[in-house]
């Protein structure tokens, strides 16, 4: 899926950290390279969002910068 938008619990910006789906695993290399700055719109029940790109099959972690 492209530009999932997924609910975060604070604002700020977002790394994705791992991502089973990439190429050094043998995957198609569909992720979140750059990073992500949550936006003021309401998602699965937070105030805050971003949007992603979810890989199939597939494991990301994303942590929180700073």
């Amino acid at each position: 899926h492209e530009g999932y938008r997924m609910g975060v619990p604070v604002h700020g910006v977002y790394q994705e950290i791992f991502n089973s789906d990439s190429n050094y695993y043998g995957g198609t290399n569909v992720g979140n390279f750059e990073q992500r700055v949550s936006q003021p719109m309401q998602a699965q029940g937070r105030n805050h969002s971003i949007e992603l790109n979810i890989p199939p099959l597939a494991v990301t972690v994303l942590k929180l910068q700073g």
